[in-house]
């Protein structure tokens, strides 16, 4: 037990005197807190200039109005989706009485954002929602570009000391940490790869319907009434099959005794 407690605490001293020994020549603190400290810092300064000069903006629209000519704005909106080079991420109609809704979710290339929307509203009177959002995302991504770039460096001196490392539970402290860090890694540059992807690419959430089926007040309420009055049908009927022994039995007696005062009836009339 002595020994193993001895291994366990050895372990880390062992770890931090890999580092400082590979650290030496490239004058890095032993620290490691310290050390991706200053990695941040310098990789800032060295980054500046990869990093997009002009602001990152998601921008995002959704539109909803109501159309006579669903056929004719469907044409109208696909035209100036190819002219402007976007895709469609979504598309689906749904007919639901008394409407026919359409849902289009379109990819637009940021730098055609503006024109498409004043393509694709130009005619249209009334919107039931219109609503444009703008998001700037630069510090979010610069922060997540400064956190990768530092999770990277620290996997890699973690790789180096797995070259280093001479016992079987170093290493697996070590793999162990650099499991880790990738996992990190792969996170951060899904983020990253998310943000790059809305940024290139505007989203337009649309929707547009048309009214097929115009009821009055009156035909609602007795096209229900209708439908209530037999859906409570059904359920007497229903309601009558879970005691048709009952209802036999209650006709039979009804039978019984009607022959029976017919019987007494008959013999009181011979009687007399």
């Amino acid at each position: 037990m002595k020994t193993i407690f001895a291994r366990k605490a050895f372990l880390p001293v062992f770890i931090m005197l890999l580092i400082t020994s590979a650290c030496r020549n490239g004058n890095v603190q032993t620290a490691d807190d310290a050390a991706v400290t200053l990695q941040e810092m310098s990789n800032t300064e060295s980054r500046a200039s990869v990093l997009p000069a002009d602001r990152m903006l998601e921008m995002t629209a959704e539109l909803e109005f109501e159309t006579h000519d669903p056929k004719a704005d469907r044409k109208k909106i696909f035209a100036a989706l190819h002219i402007c080079g976007g895709y469609a991420e979504n598309d689906e109609t749904k007919n639901a009485p008394p409407q026919m809704r359409t849902n289009l979710v379109l990819r637009i290339p940021s730098d055609s954002f503006e024109i498409f929307l004043k393509d694709i509203t130009e005619g249209i009177e009334k919107f039931d929602r219109r609503e444009v959002h703008v998001e700037d995302v630069t510090d979010v991504y610069a922060d997540l570009d400064s956190r990768l770039h530092a999770k990277k460096e620290m996997e890699n001196r973690y790789l180096q000391l797995l070259e280093q490392a001479k016992t079987v539970p170093d290493m697996l402290e070590i793999e162990k940490q650099i499991g880790i860090l990738r996992a990190d890694i792969e996170a951060m540059e899904g983020r990253i790869q998310n943000i790059q992807k809305d940024v290139h690419w505007a989203t337009v959430d649309i929707t547009y319907y048309q009214v097929t089926e115009k009821r009055s007040l009156f035909g609602e309420r007795f096209n229900r009434g209708l439908q209530s009055g037999w859906n409570n049908l059904l359920r007497f009927l229903i309601g009558l099959s879970y005691g048709w022994p009952f209802i036999v039995i209650g006709v039979l007696f009804f039978f019984f005794m009607r022959r029976r005062i017919r019987f007494k009836q008959n013999k009181l009339t011979g009687i007399k």
